[in-house]
């Protein structure tokens, strides 16, 4: 289903705001709102959203590679290295997969330097050591989904094996000249 959310934060210590689709900001007095719409049907649990105090985070927009890019981060993680490595393989996952599947673009959560992370539609609540991976998965498992939960498995195969040939390591079953267009 197309997700019209809204939150509502009764205070007035500024919060700051990333989530799958269009946000949309208003204050009336004291309570800042934000009117989240995913602008197309999506997988309820493929929706993210993140709402936190500002004092605790960073926000920054990019336009990568014709993507927006907005980037949510606790103060501690290094947002100019989250930059550089989006701006070092989106292009290429653009190239190989065709247009960021995501009407609104990427949103990004980054809660740390290093770990793990959740992919999500047109985005990801992640560490920077898993944003290639996660972002990876905006184009399989949350674009492409598998009609039964049993055959979900090839979302995480196809993301391993990408990220292993890139890096040179696993089988390259695909010929250097494949293009795909899976979400187009």
């Amino acid at each position: 289903a197309r997700h019209r959310l809204t939150f509502r934060v009764h205070d007035v210590e500024p919060f700051r705001f990333v989530g799958t689709g269009r946000a949309d900001f208003s204050r009336d007095g004291d309570v800042q709102q934000w009117t989240l719409d995913t602008e197309r049907a999506v997988s309820s649990y493929s929706v993210m959203f993140v709402l936190l105090p500002a004092r605790d985070t960073l926000y920054q927009e990019w336009l990568i590679d014709g993507v927006a890019v907005r980037a949510l981060a606790y103060t501690s993680v290094d947002l100019v290295e989250a930059r550089r490595r989006l701006e070092s393989w989106l292009p290429e996952l653009r190239r190989r997969f065709g247009p960021f599947p995501a009407l609104h673009g990427l949103s990004l959560f980054l809660f740390s330097n290093s770990g793990g992370g959740m992919e999500y539609y047109g985005g990801t609540i992640t560490s920077l050591s898993a944003l290639r991976h996660e972002v990876l998965h905006s184009y399989f498992g949350c674009s492409v989904v598998a009609r039964t939960y049993p055959d979900s498995w090839y979302d995480e195969a196809v993301t391993s094996w990408f990220e292993e040939t890139a890096r040179g390591q696993g089988h390259t079953a695909l010929a250097a000249s494949y293009r795909g267009n899976w979400v187009g």
